[in-house]
C-alpha cells in the first residue's frame, strides 16, 4: 500500500537548520533497518519560500542513516528537483509538538481509518492558520519533542494499522 508523508517545514532551504531538519525528517520516513521504503513518497513543503520536494522511496538513491551523506543527497535534491508549490497538499491527520515544554497536548494517537494513505508532519514554527491550509486535522503529541519523532511515530502507527488489516 503506497503511503505519503507530508511535511511543513518553516524556514528557507538556504539555511543548515532547515536542511538539517529536511534530512532527518526524510531519512526517518524513508530508511528502514536495512532497505529504504519504496512505498512511500515523502512531500516536503517550505511554505516561506512557496517551494516543494516530492521524494519518492522508490526512486531515491544513496539514502544513508549518517546525517553528512544524507545532508549532501538533500542538498542536491533542493538545488536539481525542488519546485514551486503547485498548489497546496493536503494531509487529513497532522502530528505537531506540544505548545511550550510542558506536554500539554492531547495524547490522541491516530486511528488507522484516518491514515489509510499516509499523514503529515507540521514544523513547530508553523501559525495555526498555515496549519489548517495543509491539515484537516492536527493532534498534538506530547510524548514527541523533535519533528522527526513524530515522523516515526506516524510510521510506527502506520505499520501497526496495516499488519492488522493483514496486508
Amino acid at each position: 500500500m503506497a503511503r505519503r508523508v507530508l511535511v511543513v517545514l518553516s524556514g528557507s532551504t538556504r539555511e543548515l537548520r532547515v536542511q538539517v531538519k529536511a534530512t532527518r525528517v526524510l531519512v526517518n520516513a524513508l530508511l528502514l533497518s536495512n532497505s529504504i521504503r519504496r512505498d512511500t513518497t515523502v512531500v516536503l513543503v517550505f511554505p516561506d519560500e512557496g517551494l516543494e520536494l516530492e521524494v519518492s522511496g522508490s526512486r531515491i538513491r544513496n539514502l544513508r542513516e549518517d546525517e553528512e551523506s544524507s545532508l549532501g543527497v538533500v542538498r542536491q535534491l533542493l538545488k536539481t528537483r525542488a519546485r514551486v508549490l503547485r498548489g497546496h497538499v493536503k494531509a487529513r491527520v497532522c502530528l505537531k509538538l506540544p505548545e511550550g515544554t510542558g506536554g500539554r497536548g492531547s495524547m490522541r494517537v491516530p486511528e488507522c481509518s484516518t491514515l489509510k494513505e499516509g499523514f503529515g508532519v507540521v514544523d513547530e514554527n508553523i501559525p495555526e492558520s498555515l496549519q489548517r491550509e495543509y491539515c484537516e486535522e492536527t493532534l498534538s503529541l506530547p510524548l514527541a519533542s523533535r519533528i522527526e519523532e513524530l515522523v516515526i511515530i506516524g510510521s510506527m502507527v502506520m505499520d501497526s494499522c496495516e499488519e492488522a488489516r493483514g496486508s
